[in-house]
């Protein structure tokens, strides 16, 4: 009997000492990885304190559900489903700054990791994306987890030329007040939000184009520099319904009482050229339907449209069949 407490008593001691062991390493596991508890959620407006002038933000639970596609990967991988829901972000933003005594445009990867924010972050400053993208300049840093639930990367590039001297000589910036900023409303799959009170959406935006190597002018045929001069703010969502449409929202606050200034119908008259140069693309070569069209909501000009079929059109997109 004496015997059996003793082994009693030291199984007991081992399993307390295995126990204690493991608490161990599972603490300094989810420290170096921060695998096991999840970080709080954390927004891009708590995360970021410059001013933001033009912002994109994906909600990765409303995208994944639409998507689809990446618990259908990591099934084919032999991974849990259950995998994609323990690891996904709260949101992935993009913020860009412009500021008229600055040569550049500064932009702002904010991602509210959920769990791995460390390994994500050591996976991306080993890639090689910085040498896919040389036109930016990526703060030397890289990819950095600030405290948990805040990942973010840096970078800047040059402003356009052209789209910077008409924002300075044109009388578009003013030099008061700077206003309080302009928030996205929220609860959609993507939303973006361009600031253009005082030149910087459309200073960032076409920065950006050029970066890409893109010419707006020549893209956007009719939409010229000017076109956008009475624009103060500019808002861009996607959606998706139940039953399964894709529904597209563009609108563009216009000054009051310059809704039918030259500017203002050129953009109108480019962007309806522009869609519907889209509409018959997709008909034609993929048998998707968008419809829609423009409107006049007061000074807000709306351009509204529903795509049927977006798990189709998706993969239509993806080249997958």
């Amino acid at each position: 009997m004496k015997t059996f407490r003793k082994v009693l008593i030291v199984l007991l001691i081992l399993l307390g000492l295995l126990l204690v062991t493991a608490v161990g390493i599972g603490a300094y596991i989810n420290g170096k990885y921060a695998v096991f508890t999840a970080a709080p959620t954390v927004t891009h407006t708590d995360a970021t304190s410059a001013y933001p002038t033009f912002r994109a933000v994906l909600d990765p639970v409303l995208a994944n559900a639409f998507a689809g596609g990446l618990v259908e990967e990591l099934a084919k991988q032999s991974a849990p489903p259950w995998l994609i829901d323990y690891l996904m972000p709260g949101e992935i933003s993009l913020i860009l700054t412009s500021d008229h005594d600055a040569s550049s445009i500064l932009a702002s990867l904010f991602i509210n990791e959920k769990r791995l924010g460390p390994v994500f972050a050591e996976a991306f400053n080993q890639s090689n994306v910085p040498a896919l993208y040389p036109q930016f300049q990526w703060a030397p840093d890289g990819m950095k987890l600030q405290e948990r639930g805040r990942l973010t990367v840096e970078v800047s590039y040059p402003m356009e030329i052209n789209a910077k001297d008409a924002v300075l000589y044109d009388g578009w910036w003013t030099h008061g007040r700077v206003p309080s900023p302009l928030k996205p409303e929220g609860g959609h799959l993507l939303e973006i939000v361009g600031d253009n009170r005082r030149g910087g959406a459309y200073l960032a935006a076409a920065s950006l184009m050029q970066v890409f190597g893109y010419d707006l002018n020549v893209q956007m045929k009719d939409v010229s520099i000017t076109s956008f001069v009475f624009v103060t703010r500019a808002d861009f969502y996607v959606d998706r319904t139940e039953d399964d449409q894709l529904h597209l929202y563009l609108s563009f606050d216009i000054q009051e009482g310059k809704e039918r200034r030259i500017a203002v119908i050129s953009l109108e008259t480019g962007l309806n050229a522009a869609f519907e140069t889209w509409q018959e693309a997709l008909a034609e070569h993929h048998n998707l339907k968008l419809e829609g069209g423009s409107r006049w909501e007061e000074s807000k000009l709306v351009f509204e449209f529903t795509l049927p079929e977006a798990a189709r059109a998706l993969r239509t997109v993806l080249g997958r069949p």
